[in-house]
């Protein structure tokens, strides 16, 4: 396969079980992908929901299908995206949710989470200002 061979396009909420599943089986490593692929197309959709979003797939020109092959989902300001997902209050309760289920079946996962991101996370859900010293 060359670069001819690929087509790259906007992303499309159809595409985001194909760069969920994508994500979790080719970049395994991290917290969100140990969430799952329900996990991952809730959170890729945040990046087409965003103004700051960026989202984009690639597909092979020679199959007929159109699967996705490759993906890329960014911000062109990463600050401006997540405070729009937070403010978005509806799409955090379901990240939440989807999150919180892949906890509870998976408890080595929530005791990471519990260890690493509860108190960073809480504390911006909440608006507290990280205190310099």
């Amino acid at each position: 396969m060359t670069e001819d061979d690929l087509v790259l396009r906007c992303a499309t909420i159809a595409d985001l079980g194909a760069t969920a599943q994508l994500h979790v089986e080719q970049l395994p490593a991290g917290f969100f992908p140990g969430l799952g692929p329900r996990f991952m197309r809730r959170w890729h959709r945040t990046y087409l929901d965003s103004p700051h979003g960026v989202a984009l797939v690639a597909v092979c020109r020679c199959d007929a299908r159109g699967h996705v092959c490759g993906f890329l989902f960014g911000s062109i300001d990463e600050a401006a995206h997540m405070r729009a997902v937070l403010a978005d209050r509806r799409c955090l309760l379901v990240l939440a949710a989807v999150a919180a289920v892949s906890l509870l079946r998976h408890p080595s996962l929530a005791v990471r989470f519990v260890r690493t991101r509860a108190r960073p996370w809480t504390r911006r859900l909440l608006g507290v200002k990280p205190r310099v010293l």
